[in-house]
């Protein structure tokens, strides 16, 4: 069968999109990536050895009208030439991950008739979704409370999950099997990790240095990984290097090993980006998510609600935490071992998808709904 997956945009959309299109071509079936022309987009298409289409896209915004003008003639534009793609080569169905990139490609395969599978990946769907949820053969979400916030297309979701990297799924079956599934009990000394995302992790990274910075001069016995972003990492190097009492932490801007650092952890102070959630999910690893607070309709809290439901994080809103309250928060944690050992195994016995079996669950619906049309 021949698939066409819209996948532009962002990583977080790409990188589940690419997850997928590898598992149908494993399965012997053809792909097409549809992309944008954003310079993420063609590093994508640089390391996909199949077809790719591309279609310009922008996102509408009421603060710019002008803008948004813009972007829907250019919308216009684009979809206009993905139905001349979709006749010049029919896919079987259409699969789109989300966000405004993938509009010419939703709208090109409901013109031409083609089965449309949609993606998303939050609790709260994106507009995108809004629009073709009762267009849609199938809607795939990353959690089963999507249900609740669509207006339409209820009958047709299926849980599948997020996919993640395959790195990520091998470095999650690696440390599954060293630990055993459920068991979060370590002799060592524990490991924690901080991970802000790409934007807004001043709060969590100063909040998270500070009860470090506290917790190592009472003598509190752990090491940690912070990664503190591009942005943020002069200046939380320095809280760190001004410590009297240097707690056992590493401090990173970044890094594109993310598996090993899942591997190495223990506890994760993390947002709530629906990738990060799979990703944790996938390590069973405990956390504590901060949402980021300018998300999009608020969209990470009801992420994070959702993992919460588990036992096997705990949230806190970004505006309600503090140095001092993180600080006590991790001291009864790594006082009590057992409380890690109960969170990691609340993932185990929970209805989450599994994230490693997203791509399979994915392709197997596509193939589906194409066969059923």
């Amino acid at each position: 069968m021949h698939f066409a997956i819209s996948c532009g945009g962002t990583g977080g959309h790409t990188l589940p999109g690419l997850a997928t299109a590898q598992a149908l071509v494993a399965d012997g079936h053809r792909v097409t990536l549809v992309l944008t022309d954003r310079a993420t987009d063609r590093t994508t298409a640089a390391t996909w050895a199949g077809p790719h289409l591309v279609f310009p896209a922008d996102y509408l915004s009421a603060r710019h009208p002008v803008r948004s003008l813009k972007a829907i003639l250019t919308l216009r534009r684009s979809r206009a030439a993905a139905i001349r793609a979709f006749r010049a080569d029919r896919p079987d169905a259409v699969l789109v991950m989300g966000s405004y990139a993938s509009f010419p490609a939703a709208s090109a395969a409901v013109a031409c008739g083609i089965p449309l599978v949609l993606h998303e990946s939050n609790v709260i769907p994106g507009r995108l979704v809004e629009w073709f949820a009762l267009k849609a053969a199938a809607i795939a979400a990353g959690f089963e409370e999507l249900r609740d916030h669509l207006r339409g297309g209820r009958e047709v979701l299926v849980a599948t999950g997020t996919p993640i990297r395959p790195e990520l799924v091998r470095g999650a079956a690696l440390a599954l099997a060293a630990r055993g599934v459920g068991d979060g009990s370590r002799s060592v000394t524990p490991h924690l990790l901080v991970t802000g995302g790409s934007q807004g992790a001043r709060s969590l990274n100063t909040a998270a240095a500070e009860a470090f910075i506290r917790l190592c001069a009472e003598g509190v016995p752990f090491a940690a990984t912070h990664l503190a972003g591009q942005a943020d990492y002069e200046r939380v190097a320095g809280l760190y290097a001004a410590a009297k009492a240097r707690p056992n932490v590493t401090v990173l801007p970044f890094s594109a090993d993310m598996a090993t650092h899942y591997r190495k952890a223990d506890f994760a102070l993390t947002r709530a980006g629906a990738s990060t959630l799979a990703e944790l999910v996938a390590f069973r690893l405990p956390a504590l998510l901060v949402p980021y607070p300018l998300a999009a309709k608020d969209h990470q809290m009801a992420n994070a609600r959702a993992v919460q439901g588990t036992g096997a994080v705990a949230v806190v809103a970004d505006a309600e935490l503090t140095s001092d309250g993180l600080h006590d928060y991790l001291k009864a944690l790594l006082a009590a071992p057992d409380r890690l050992t109960a969170m990691r195994a609340a993932y185990a016995s929970s209805s989450l998808p599994d994230p490693a079996e997203a791509p399979k669950r994915l392709a197997a619906l596509l193939v589906r709904v194409a066969k059923e049309q």
